[in-house]
């Protein structure tokens, strides 16, 4: 019978970098952020990267009462904490959150980034 703890132990997991696009500034998709990476075990599993203005994050964050939330600030790739969510902060325009309101800036801001490294 094999035992699938040792198993485990022997074989050394490579964490894979987990790029996310924060998506609609006014939608729900940092909300779910958020709440998936509020979850240490997570991090067992992967080095997430949100392509998102660390100010954003901050503020709706805050909103949604999730003020205590940490994560890491990313200026370059060697910056990464394995154990925190990682905000590369891909731009540095102050936005305007409205919840549940289409606007252009909130759907489009990402966009050009996105193109840039897809």
């Amino acid at each position: 019978m094999l035992n699938c703890n040792k198993m485990n132990k022997k074989v050394s997991r490579k964490k894979i970098r987990l790029g996310i696009s924060v998506g609609d500034l006014n939608g729900i998709g940092m909300e779910i952020i958020a709440k998936t990476f509020s979850d240490s075990r997570i991090f067992e599993f992967c080095i997430p990267v949100l392509f998102a203005s660390n100010q954003f994050v901050r503020d709706y964050l805050n909103k949604i009462g999730f003020s205590n939330f940490n994560f890491n600030n990313v200026d370059r790739k060697f910056s990464l904490n394995s154990k925190k969510l990682n905000v590369y902060n891909s731009w540095y325009k102050k936005v305007q959150i409205s919840f549940g309101k289409e606007t252009e800036e909130g759907g489009g801001i990402c966009l050009p980034f996105s193109k840039k490294f897809c």
